[in-house]
């Protein structure tokens, strides 16, 4: 009768630990409130047009090598100059290889992506919380979750790429947000805000002009051509 109880208290454990193993998260974003940054600056992704996915690290990480927007504000107004998608995908990896995570969600071990919806908003999961791998919902003698940086990426989605991995290999238009703090829910049912209220507005991205090919074609033969009229003098 023992052993059964002891037994008993030990699966219950078990159960407990593995309910609170992951923290849990509700990823929706307001209307309007992403940007594919380098398709149209300046124009918030209306339409169903973008993925949008978002990073976590330990409460209090920054992010070095990628300009995020300090301070968005209602038109979104913030720019960053002279950034082309290739080189915003490099640093957006980079704070992968520094620490920070693709969100996974640990129903299928699948990646945490969203396709915006018509007006521009993102609902992952229909609205409903979901665990994120890695993450946890609590710690030793807490009785609340556990908080997070956050940032959150979205690329143009017309070529398919479903992933950070894959939209970084196309090279899809990028844009980014502000590290934000999240507080992780410990389990299913707990009640977690959305990324409404806490995650900030896209800046506006303007990305550095790339030239054309037949542009740096006729500045080849250009300097070609001076360099002929040097020698003949």
């Amino acid at each position: 009768m023992k052993k059964i109880i002891a037994l008993s208290i030990v699966a219950a454990s078990v159960m407990a630990t593995s309910a609170f193993a992951q923290g849990y998260f509700n990823f929706t974003t307001f209307k309007s409130q992403t940007y594919d940054g380098f398709t149209t600056p300046g124009v918030s992704a209306v339409g169903n047009t973008c993925d949008i996915t978002f990073l976590w690290a330990p409460a209090g990480s920054t992010v070095s090598g990628l300009p995020l927007t300090s301070t968005p504000t209602g038109g979104n107004n913030t720019t960053v100059e002279s950034y082309t998608t290739a080189q915003a995908w490099t640093a957006i990896l980079n704070t992968v290889n520094a620490g920070w995570t693709a969100a996974v969600n640990v129903s299928g071990g699948v990646s945490a992506v969203q396709q915006t919806s018509a007006n521009g908003s993102a609902t992952y999961n229909g609205g409903a919380t979901f665990g994120v791998a890695g993450t946890s919902g609590q710690t030793q003698g807490q009785i609340t979750g556990v908080n997070y940086a956050l940032y959150l990426v979205a690329w143009n989605a017309s070529a398919g790429a479903t992933t950070l991995a894959a939209a970084a290999a196309d090279n899809a238009s990028v844009g980014w947000s502000t590290v934000f703090t999240y507080t992780s829910g410990l389990n299913p049912s707990s009640s977690v805000g959305s990324f409404q209220a806490l995650s900030p507005n896209f800046g506006v991205f303007t990305p550095a002009a790339t030239p054309e090919p037949g542009t740096l074609a006729l500045a080849a033969l250009g300097g070609a051509a001076m360099l002929f009229i040097r020698r003949k003098k």
